[in-house]
């Protein structure tokens, strides 16, 4: 697996096209504990999957460790999205986990 790490940009429209050509998946990761990026997720996962219709897509809650996914999963399920998984990079809850799926789903292509 090649992973780019998109991380600073403020919007995935905003990355250049070039870095995510060939791209066999994506990895949406957002932050459960800032609601700006709860504010921007539809529409930024609207952008790649109309973009990139035929690439795998998994949408992961970071910072798992600090609030409750539970309430954030229902609320984003009420928007049509649906999250794989929540992980938390501080403690590696669910990280491993994350990159096995991707990697068995890539593999299969």
């Amino acid at each position: 697996m090649i992973i780019w790490d998109l991380e600073g940009f403020s919007s995935v429209s905003k990355t250049r096209s070039s870095y995510l050509l060939g791209s066999n998946g994506f990895i949406y990761v957002f932050d459960v504990t800032r609601s700006v990026t709860d504010a921007s997720l539809d529409e930024e996962i609207d952008f790649i999957t109309k973009k990139y219709p035929n690439i795998t897509l998994k949408i992961i809650g970071n910072k798992c460790d600090e609030k409750d996914s539970t309430t954030i999963e229902k609320h984003l399920k009420s928007k049509n999205i649906n999250v794989h998984s929540f992980v938390s990079a501080k403690t590696g809850d669910g990280v491993n986990q994350l990159f096995n799926d991707i990697a068995l789903n890539i593999s299969s292509l």
